[in-house]
């Protein structure tokens, strides 16, 4: 995976994580017992080639539910799942920490873009949806020609 991603793009960052749903058909302990593996596994993976500032990095998002965001409040009535704030409290660590403030106007874009393009409209046929669905095609060809790698679908 490493190779493949610096074969794309030499300059991209790498960042491994693990999941921070449980995976309760096995039971807790069961669960609790593959995240530990899969972390200390994932751990002494990348401390072998953390050796350049390129090498991969692990985000803490198990751990961030696990630990800070135990309440919960945070969890979906499933007690499983993240619900939106919890979600929320975990791209914003993630934002803080690994993108570029310098992206923050583009995220916006892109976020209203996906929200454009999940609206359901009352009345497809008319003008007004028709000017909606071509303003949104303009903001999104503007944004790949900046960015072509870009995709929405």
């Amino acid at each position: 995976i490493i190779g493949l991603m610096a074969q794309y793009n030499a300059e991209a960052q790498l960042i491994f994580s693990v999941s921070p749903v449980r995976h309760t058909k096995d039971g807790l302990v069961q669960n609790s017992l593959g995240k530990a593996h899969l972390i200390t596994g994932l751990h002494a993976a990348l401390n072998q080639v953390n050796k350049e500032p390129s090498a991969p990095k692990y985000f803490p998002a198990y751990e961030l539910m696990m630990d800070q965001l135990r309440d919960y409040r945070f969890y979906k009535s499933d007690l499983i799942h993240p619900n939106d704030q919890g979600e929320e409290v975990v791209w914003d660590f993630f934002k803080d920490h690994w993108i570029d403030p310098e992206l923050e106007a583009v995220l916006e874009q892109i976020q209203s873009i996906q929200q454009g393009l999940a609206h359901r409209p009352l009345n497809p046929d008319s003008q007004e949806h028709r000017n909606f669905v071509m303003q949104l095609k303009k903001r999104i060809q503007n944004l790949q020609r900046q960015y072509p790698h870009m995709t929405f679908d």
